[in-house]
């Protein structure tokens, strides 16, 4: 019962340490879903203002990401082995 009493501090610093791995990708996500006027903006927000799938509709229309990740893949099917 007395370390788990004194090791809180463990506890604070894990959250801290956690909270700033998932900022990144989270910010990641909610930038997807921006305009690219939101994404320039300074100073920048955190939510989209009017959500879009249109980076999304861009990604897979007029990007060949389908072949990008199937390259991606097949290399990194042939490297892992070695």
């Amino acid at each position: 019962m007395q370390r788990s009493r004194s090791m809180w501090w463990l506890y604070v610093v894990l959250t801290i340490l956690l909270l700033l791995v998932i900022t990144p990708f989270l910010w990641m996500i909610l930038g997807s879903f921006k305009t690219q006027g939101e994404l320039l903006r300074v100073p920048p927000t955190w939510l989209p203002e009017a959500p879009t799938f249109d980076n999304f509709t861009r990604l897979f229309e007029r990007l060949n990401f389908g072949r990008y990740f199937f390259n991606s893949s097949l290399a990194h099917f042939f490297h892992a082995p070695s």
